[in-house]
């Protein structure tokens, strides 16, 4: 037989042809079997497992060893060729399990191979200590553990570059307790340098100093040079701690170091430049980029370096006061941005790369002239504004495209929809802060592992051209989407925060403006609205602070909207941000040619949590489904849901009761409309918002944080009415840590999920006859064939400018006789115009959709 057509042969033919000893009868030689399928298994690896599964029954019934442990090894590599690393990890323990010499031999090679080629297996690096911790545990079998300490260290330097800080100190204390069992001064030596590296990573420079320096005397005891790496990390360590002159000398000492790769150098050229910006050596500084810059040809992998290099410039134009090149710089700053990212599947892990970088970007955003080009701006501050459930948006999305491109029973689409639903019941965008802090891959109940298993299975659709979950989800891409959200006359506003005042940036017709908050405004404004949700402050109180507020920033934002009406903008987009404490819609309802055209429904002001394009459906809203709480306390609750069906012609709404958690997609699947009439408490109280929820604090209630992110994605709802106190709260935090990214979990922003949804939701108490007369106009606006989103704008508009009349009259109309008496009694003393005039009555209500 001509072995080049042995891969042509049914794999039941050739273990037929095993069986009958064909080879070794024909003077072929195992080994010439073996290197011929090894041949093919790139090109065809699926044939080849099934041969090696052929042979390996074969052997294995045989009793022979020798060339068990040979098949096992081609199916093992054949595998891997398949990106099937956890199949070819469960063939590789079976060999291990083998008592023969061969065992060890094979097991190391395979465990050195794959660690050689580890991010081929998957799509992103997040997943590389889940293969770091699988080779661990087979290399530890054979007394290996200087080889697992390094690979715990390679592990902690990944997971502290994107944030995870617990978990990389984990690794590093699994490492030092290998250091103190071997007594290994070499070993002691590399564990100081990666502990410091991960304290610098954390900001905390002063013990990064003094673990740095316990590591120089490791090196000193050994007799070697100090590692390029240790220096130049000492040099950031006194940058950071404001000593320029002996952070100079450590880098240029780390670039002078045999060492030095490279790869290090972009970065250390980074942070000299820098330095010498900061001692005011401008020059030094500038020939210090230049040298970077040449060197950029020969090395563009250190992705982050680069990104080092493009800030530091761009501090250095600001000192330069050249304007063109800071842009060009910022521009540079969030291509880089995106390319640290692109390789990161994990939301916590992006949201931690993110927070490395976003004040430094908002900082740099400072130095731009108070108005100019939209396109200037924009970029820059998109890629400040990236979050959790953008990415998370763009995965489902990847995932539609892939299904739509495959038949429903395939294998890797029923894996993918398995996997995606286990990310989900975890959670997706928030994750519990005990599951991120836990998020490790020695940790056997790990959770959030089910990352790992996206990643392997999206590196097989990727092998197919279908594309990877998050090519998507960078600045680059989201910034066509709002600039054509500009051009066609939308308004895109967001707030940055970093330096000595907050900045309103807007962008109008192709420009961007901007104008300067007061901080200590906002957090007189923030501490009022946590102390009114703790019964702390009463209404009276807390409608004072408001109107505080409203004065102090009048005279800057009544000209911001009065650009806004000038310009004739169809809407506000508000790209919501971790602080988000302005009540925007206020400014646009005291602007009167804005107001009016939001009662017209030609205006809306629109709360964005993600830079994600909102899918707009043409079918009108035709079924209603009601969650409700009798409580006597709330009179209009039970009545709301039908003023909406009635006022919008449709059929009577299903009544739920808010009894509890359910099953979402069961209670609300059918239904294209929800109006929620309960009582509600402020998200920010929940200790991690994974747990929050709608309701009284200490009762359930079926719409929560945990419920939705399972569900919301595959509802149909186009229109969610929240009328519940402090529904519109947004929580920043975890159980772990507070986001300074735009991470904020907000349960209107769940609805979402399904990228159709508008939702209505309110920052603090308001009264249960404003949400009816609420509820009411964006039904008349549905009815009118405005558009969900125009419809409830409309509405908010409509209250602002409601009179006691109309107001008693929809009453009568809407409410049975058994409660009208008492509906009518609490608006008697109201004013005839202006019944709602209040800025408390409207300022809280929010309007959430995507771009």
């Amino acid at each position: 037989m001509d072995l080049k057509e042995l891969i042509k042969l049914d794999p039941e033919v050739f273990k037929q042809l095993l069986e009958e000893d064909y080879f070794d009868n024909n003077g072929i030689y195992i080994i010439d079997v073996y290197n011929t399928l090894i041949l093919c298994a790139k090109d065809q690896p699926d044939q080849v497992v099934s041969f090696a599964e052929a042979a390996v029954e074969v052997y294995t019934n045989t009793g022979q060893d020798d060339e068990t442990i040979l098949y096992l090894e081609l199916q093992v590599r054949a595998l891997l060729c398949n990106q099937s690393f956890q199949q070819a990890y469960i063939l590789i323990e079976r060999i291990a399990d083998i008592d023969h010499d061969a065992s060890e031999k094979t097991v190391l090679d395979l465990a050195e191979d794959i660690l050689s080629s580890k991010d081929s297996y998957a799509v992103s690096v997040d997943q590389r200590p889940h293969t770091l911790a699988q080779v661990g545990r087979l290399i530890k079998r054979y007394g290996q553990q200087e080889r697992v300490a390094h690979l715990y260290f390679e592990a902690a330097g990944l997971y502290s570059s994107h944030g995870a800080f617990q978990t990389a100190y984990r690794c590093l204390h699994d490492a030092e307790e290998i250091v103190h069992s071997l007594e290994s001064l070499a070993l002691k030596a590399r564990y100081y340098l990666e502990l410091m590296s991960v304290q610098c990573e954390q900001n905390d420079y002063s013990l990064g100093v003094k673990t740095g320096e316990m590591a120089i005397s490791a090196y000193d005891a050994l007799g070697e040079k100090h590692p390029a790496r240790l220096v130049g990390n000492m040099g950031v360590a006194f940058m950071n701690l404001d000593d320029e002159g002996k952070a100079i000398d450590y880098f240029k000492q780390a670039l002078a170091s045999t060492d030095c790769t490279e790869y290090m150098k972009i970065t250390l050229w980074g942070n000299l430049s820098a330095c010498f910006r900061r001692c005011g050596l401008l020059s030094e500084a500038e020939e210090v980029l230049k040298i970077a810059e040449v060197a950029l040809t020969d090395d563009v992998q250190n992705v982050e370096g680069l990104l080092e290099i493009s800030l530091s410039a761009a501090k250095l134009a600001i000192e330069l006061e050249d304007m063109p090149l800071l842009i060009k710089r910022l521009h540079d700053s969030s291509c880089h941005l995106d390319r640290i990212l692109s390789d990161v599947l994990r939301l916590h892990h992006r949201r931690g790369i993110r927070e490395r970088y976003i004040t430094r970007i908002e900082g740099l955003l400072r130095a731009l002239p108070p108005s100019g080009n939209a396109t200037d701006a924009l970029l820059p501050i998109i890629s400040t504004r990236g979050n959790t459930m953008g990415d998370w948006l763009t995965i489902l999305n990847w995932a539609s495209s892939v299904r739509r491109s495959r038949p429903a029973l395939d294998e890797s689409i029923q894996q993918l929809d398995h996997t995606l639903r286990s990310i989900q019941e975890i959670g997706a965008p928030h994750l519990f802060g005990f599951n991120e802090k836990w998020d490790d891959a020695w940790n056997v109940f790990n959770t959030a592992r089910v990352w790992d298993d996206l990643s392997n299975i999206a590196a097989i659709i990727h092998s197919e051209s279908l594309g990877r979950p998050l090519d998507l989800a960078m600045a680059q891409h989201h910034f066509p989407l709002c600039l054509s959200r500009i051009e066609a006359g939308h308004c895109l506003m967001v707030m940055t925060y970093a330096g000595e005042s907050a900045l309103l940036w807007y962008f109008i017709r192709g420009q961007y403006k901007r104008v300067s908050i007061p901080i200590d405004t906002l957090e007189r404004w923030h501490a009022d609205q946590l102390r009114y949700a703790q019964n702390l402050m009463n209404k009276s109180a807390f409608a004072n602070s408001l109107k505080n507020l409203i004065y102090s920033l009048a005279p800057c934002l009544d000209n911001v909207f009065l650009d806004i009406s000038a310009a004739g903008c169809k809407s506000v987009r508000f790209i919501e941000d971790c602080f988000n404490d302005i009540p925007i819609i206020e400014f646009a309802l005291r602007n009167t040619e804005l107001c009016a055209r939001m009662s017209e429904g030609i205006f809306e002001v629109r709360m964005v949590p993600a830079l994600i394009e909102q899918i707009e459906e043409e079918f009108p809203i035709s079924s209603t489904v009601a969650i409700v709480d009798r409580k006597e306390d709330l009179l209009l609750a039970p009545y709301e849901s039908e003023a909406f069906t009635q006022a919008a012609g449709l059929s009577p709404s299903v009544l739920l009761e808010s009894d509890g958690p359910a099953n979402l997609e069961d209670l609300l699947g059918k239904y294209d409309a929800l109006v929620v009439s309960t009582h509600g408490h402020s998200l920010k109280f929940f200790s991690d918002a994974y747990f929050a929820h709608l309701g009284g604090i200490e009762s359930e209630h079926p719409i929560s944080v945990a419920a939705m992110q399972v569900a919301a994605p595959n509802l149909r709802l186009r229109l969610a009415l929240l009328n519940t106190c402090f529904s519109g709260t947004r929580s920043s935090r975890n159980f772990e840590k507070r986001f300074r990214t735009s991470d904020t979990v907000a349960l209107p922003n769940l609805f979402l999920l399904n990228q159709k949804a508008i939702a209505l939701a309110g920052m603090w108490r308001i009264s249960d006859t404003i949400c009816f007369m609420l509820t009411h106009y964006v039904g008349e606006g549905l009815k009118i064939g405005l558009n969900p989103s125009a419809a409830v704008a409309r509405a908010v508009a409509n209250i602002r400018l409601s009179t006691r009349t109309s107001v008693t009259d929809i009453l009568k109309r809407s409410l049975p006789e058994s409660v009208q008496a008492a509906a009518l009694h609490r608006i008697s003393q109201a004013p005839e115009i202006g019944i709602f005039s209040s800025s408390y009555a409207t300022a809280g209500f929010t309007i959430h959709g995507l771009l």
